[in-house]
């Protein structure tokens, strides 16, 4: 009887120092459509069983602003991140946090709880900031002479900024097998991407670049940090580099 009042006093003065945290994720920039959730760091999962799920956030008034609120304990620190989709493994469209607002080995959004409720200002996903109206033109210049190009064509996808395969087609309209894409993006943005040969759903032509110097964790995606200014970026399909493939090493085998 003595183990039961000590457990409910315990349970009872968690309850009481437990705080209301409201977290919110501008998407004006990045496809919610496979919904959108907060996870990783210590944050928790509406899924015990499921740790990688997080929370679900939502957006009842349609301004792409999504929220959630989460009861944690007071006076405690807390990492997370934003993602799109589910994750049963650890997978989904993780956000790349900039170096000034993250911490970690994986570059985490922080928190540390005070003793009552706090709402968080909303944050662009990817960004330390709220969205911005400034925005810059990126053009993707993909050189697929190096290899047989699908009849599909080339995609540009990944990185949680330019989604699944399929979504983001590349085209070659003088035939010389240098793909293109321009997209609009926030300025001062940091976004991890890839290229795919074709349109495969499960990531199978996705190019293959582990081992080079640009390939970046978890996926072996490409980075890059925008400013405020337009660029083009000319790339070798799975090759890295700056340049068309004539001007860059091929890869050793």
């Amino acid at each position: 009887m003595k183990n039961m009042i000590l457990t409910l006093l315990f349970l009872s003065f968690n309850y009481l120092n437990a705080v209301n945290i409201t977290f919110q994720v501008n998407m004006q920039y990045t496809d919610p459509s496979q919904g959108v959730y907060i996870r990783g760091g210590n944050i928790g999962s509406a899924l015990p069983d499921t740790p990688s799920m997080g929370f679900q956030m939502s957006d009842d008034d349609g301004d792409l602003v999504y929220d959630v609120t989460l009861p944690l304990d007071a006076n405690a620190h807390y990492s997370y991140k934003f993602a799109t989709g589910e994750s049963w493994n650890w997978e989904g469209n993780w956000e790349n946090v900039p170096g000034e607002c993250g911490e970690g080995e994986f570059t985490d959004r922080f928190l540390d709880t005070g003793e009552e409720d706090m709402t968080l200002d909303p944050v662009c996903f990817g960004s330390c900031e709220n969205c911005v109206d400034e925005t810059i033109n990126v053009t993707f210049n993909l050189d697929m002479s190096d290899v047989e190009t699908s009849l599909d064509g080339a995609f540009l996808a990944g990185g949680g900024t330019f989604g699944v395969p399929g979504d983001n087609p590349m085209s070659d309209t003088d035939g010389d097998d240098v793909w293109t894409v321009t997209v609009t993006l926030p300025a001062n943005l940091s976004t991890d991407y890839t290229f795919l040969n074709g349109n495969c759903g499960d990531w199978s032509c996705k190019e293959n670049i582990a081992g080079q110097d640009c390939a970046v964790p978890p996926y072996n995606d490409r980075h890059i940090d925008l400013g405020t200014e337009d660029i083009t970026v000319n790339a070798c399909f799975a090759v890295c580099g700056d340049g068309t493939c004539d001007e860059l090493e091929p890869v050793l085998t």
